[in-house]
Order: structure tokens, then sequence, then C-alpha cells
């Protein structure tokens, strides 16, 4: 944990991106190595909203960067713990531009719908089972998945705690 930590003293700020970054190995569509990168527009570079929408990245002003995909519809196994709701599950891609390791075990998240607080499914038949518990090397992601049970699917809050504590929460809104 200490190494997770090492470096990251201080860094509280965070930016919101459009164009999430990828960890190294992460697949790509087209693994083409003729990959021109254009410069940035005005608009993005302009100053971002302070929550980011689902499918949003959200980029800490260390170098680690969250994305919280847009929901999907879930449909628990029946040895799944689940609350009562719609059920909904996210993707949550987290990538490691910190120059150091990076733990993820003890990211934590939670879900507000309308206005209360959403219930976290936990289904291993289904791939379900919270963070991953390998070290995140420096520039590698890593994806996982979380479900919820939810009263009101067009109104979420989903706030995400980095295993840095010295990192403010990225908070993502909208159905």
């Amino acid at each position: 944990m200490t190494a997770a930590l090492a470096g990251c003293a201080e860094e509280t700020g965070g930016k919101v991106d459009d164009n999430p970054p990828a960890g190294s190995n992460a697949g790509s569509e087209d693994e083409s190595e003729d990959v021109v990168e254009e410069e940035p527009t005005e608009a993005e570079t302009s100053e971002a909203p302070e929550n980011p929408a689902f499918g949003t990245a959200f980029t800490w002003e260390n170098g680690l960067s969250v994305t919280v995909s847009k929901t999907k519809p879930f449909k628990p196994s029946d040895s799944a713990m689940a609350g009562k709701g719609t059920h909904i599950s996210f993707t949550i891609t987290v990538v490691n531009g910190t120059g150091a390791n990076y733990d993820p075990s003890c990211d934590s998240f939670s879900l507000q719908s309308g206005n209360e607080e959403a219930e976290q499914i936990f289904d291993s038949a289904k791939g379900l089972e919270g963070s991953p518990s390998t070290t995140l090397l420096d520039g590698r992601e890593a994806k996982y998945q979380v479900g919820f049970s939810v009263t009101d699917p067009n109104d979420l809050v989903f706030e995400f705690s980095p295993c840095d504590y010295e990192l403010s929460a990225a908070i993502f809104v909208g159905p």
C-alpha cells in the first residue's frame, strides 16, 4: 500500500476528459502502428464540468484516471446478492499514469439513485466481485464490472474514491 501512495501527496485535483486514456494492456479496434495524434481543439482544452458524465474519464493531477461507463441493464444470477428495483451495471476502467505502482484493491464506490442509496450487487457467477486486487503497474489499466439495484435509473450519482486517500472522489452523474 505504501508503494501506491508514493509520490502522490498533495495531489487532490483532477480534470474530466472526453477522450479517456488507455493503458498499454488495452486492446484497440485498430491495432495499426500508423496512429497520428491530432492536437486538441479549443473546445477539448476548455474548462471541463466539475462532475463528469458516465462514459467520460476523470483524471487526477497525479495521472491516475477513471472512467465509469454508461449504464447497462443487468439480470442477476440466482446466487446473486441483489436488492429490489432495477438492476444495472457499469464498467469501471482505471488507468495508472502516476509513474508508480497503484493498488486498486481499496478503491471504493457508491451510487445514489433518486434520493436513495443504491444497493451494490455481488454476483460472482456473472463477474461482479468488486475492485481488482492485483497491483496496477504504471501505464497499465484495469477494467472490472460493478452492479447496483436502483430505484430510479434516470437519476444516478456515482462516487468513485481511489485507493490513494490524498485524492478527492470523482463523482459521475447522469442516466
